[in-house]
């Protein structure tokens, strides 16, 4: 979990797709009190007028409600992966004692997990996951089911870690909320 800007080597975008975007905006801006800006048109007026904009990303602090704070990727091959994200963003693997957990470090930050998917899991497909804060894990779940999404992965504990459940929104995205212990 990191707090403030994020640094090179770190997460700091989130692409949703979605074909409804106006309800995507409308179901996060409620559930997790996000607010939009239309890009294109302040990137175009910078340019029109002589001026350059870099998108830097997110730099939301991690811990306030909304917030992406954690990313973790679930894959049939927890080596190459390894091989991959060190060589592209420097980070070192800790491989958590008594489990197949993985978290990534970026120097003394943990800034990313790794699951191997198992054949328990079904057909899961290698992928990304991003989990966003929020103030009551199980107030948000509730809230998201009324407002029409489904849980995927039911409120749990992570011992030591906080609570957390996966939730579809009724666009098909797919994305974890969580509240931390700590």
């Amino acid at each position: 979990m990191t707090t403030g800007t994020r640094k090179t080597g770190e997460f700091c975008w989130i692409n949703m797709l979605t074909p409804q975007p106006a309800e995507a905006r409308t179901f996060f801006g409620t559930l997790l009190g996000w607010t939009y800006v239309e890009m294109r048109g302040i990137v175009g007026h910078v340019v029109e007028v002589g001026g350059r904009k870099k998108l830097l990303g997110t730099d939301a602090d991690s811990t306030h409600h909304g917030a992406p704070s954690w990313f973790e990727t679930m894959t049939t091959d927890v080596d190459r992966a390894t091989t991959f994200y060190s060589g592209l963003f420097g980070w070192t693997r800790k491989v958590m004692p008594g489990s197949k957990y993985t978290t990534f470090k970026h120097g003394t930050a943990d800034v990313a997990g790794m699951m191997p998917i198992t054949p328990q899991m079904g057909k899961s497909r290698p992928h990304w996951a991003t989990y966003f804060t929020v103030k009551d894990a199980d107030e948000t779940a509730r809230e998201a089911v009324t407002l029409g999404a489904t849980l995927g992965v039911p409120i749990q504990d992570v011992s030591g870690i906080g609570r957390f459940c996966g939730i579809t929104s009724p666009q098909g995205v797919t994305f974890y909320v969580i509240t931390y212990t700590r």
